[in-house]
């Protein structure tokens, strides 16, 4: 399964990150969060959820999680505030705001074309739903200084 969104394809089967075709570098337990979030966007995901899901078997500091949720928004240009893709419960838990519209993975499709012995199509991107806000470095800077 793949999730488009804002100029973005995170490819669950993969577990990668695409922007334009081309992959990103993404830390494992960012990623983890950013899918964990993207899957369940329908509804708040809560601070205790979300560590049971990503750390079941470990015991993690209280800022392994902010720490991660801070690491997607660096991703997403997503600064925190209001119209944010990412947004706090303050105290609670987080959900993700962004439309995002599904699709079948890439390596998924690839397979299912090669088992049934056609030839192998690229899948059309799902148009860009919404506008991206552009943050300025200055202004980042500012909102992470305090």
């Amino acid at each position: 399964m793949t999730y488009d969104f804002d100029e973005l394809e995170l490819d669950e089967a993969a577990f990668e990150l695409r922007r334009g075709g081309r992959r990103i570098d993404v830390q494992p337990k960012v990623l983890s969060v950013l899918l964990f979030l993207i899957k369940n966007r329908s509804r708040f995901v809560s601070k205790d959820e979300l560590l049971a899901a990503l750390w079941p078997s470990e015991t993690v500091g209280r800022t392994s999680l902010p720490k991660a949720v801070y690491g997607a928004r660096q991703l997403l240009l997503d600064n925190g505030l209001s119209g944010s893709m990412i947004r706090t419960v303050w105290g609670r838990g987080y959900r993700f705001m962004a439309p995002v519209s599904e699709g079948a993975s890439l390596d998924g499709a690839l397979r299912d074309e090669r088992a049934a012995g056609g030839s192998i199509a690229t899948p059309s991107r799902h148009p860009r739903v919404g506008a991206r806000r552009r943050v300025s470095r200055r202004r980042r800077y500012l909102f992470l200084r305090g």
